[in-house]
């Protein structure tokens, strides 16, 4: 009995949290709008592979409210043949451990880099793009080692991208709105069913008692 009531409190209390994290906007500063280029966001992944997939997720969700500074550019690098030299000659670029030539997602604002993906990275990638749409001297680092050593490359919107991964695109800030309602619904009905069976199974155990 107290195990059961135990665990049922821990489910009512974590849903409670994803309710709260998912209604949440994020707490980021948005610069004034110029007629700045917007910047590249850069990323290298793999088919398949999962830390690509939050970033995916992340910024389909994210990238509505900051479309005005900056864009998602995908490379798929562990297939596509010109996207695997053309991320050789990144490596190359940021003098990358040979161990880690091959690692996914490779993530590059400007002349900054970073390997893997977090929600934490998340907001780091989103304030580094905001700083490059505020630096006047803002430098393309991989679109200048394209056009310097003449590579090809298969680029993808961050919607073709979802797209291949099989991730459901959200094309405005009202969809991602409409999401967080429809989840927080569900996450509404199934904390009243808890509630319901909780109330009865505690009411059925002081009858049992009582007997």
């Amino acid at each position: 009995m107290r195990k059961f009531l135990k665990v049922t409190i821990a489910l009512i209390l974590m849903l409670c949290m994803i309710n709260k994290v998912s209604a949440e906007s994020l707490n980021i500063t948005k610069p004034q709008v110029t007629d700045h280029e917007k910047v590249k966001v850069y990323i290298f992944r793999g088919d398949g592979c999962p830390h690509c997939e939050d970033f995916l997720n992340y910024f389909n969700v994210h990238i509505h409210e900051f479309s005005d500074y900056f864009e998602i550019v995908a490379f798929e690098s562990w297939e596509d043949p010109a996207n695997i030299k053309l991320k050789d000659a990144v490596n190359d670029l940021f003098e990358v451990e040979s161990k880690r030539a091959k690692s996914v997602p490779l993530i590059i604002v400007g002349e900054w880099h970073t390997f893997g993906f977090s929600e934490a990275l998340g907001e780091t990638i989103i304030n580094k793009a905001l700083e490059e749409y505020q630096n006047a001297n803002y430098v393309d680092v991989l679109d200048n080692l394209i056009v310097a050593k003449g590579l090809e490359s298969n680029p993808e919107t961050l919607k073709e991208a979802c797209e291949k991964e099989n991730i459901k695109v959200i094309e405005s800030q009202e969809e991602v709105a409409k999401e967080e309602q429809a989840t927080n619904n569900k996450n509404g009905l199934f904390l009243v069913i808890v509630f319901v069976v909780l109330i009865g199974t505690i009411g059925f155990g002081v009858f049992i008692a009582k007997k």
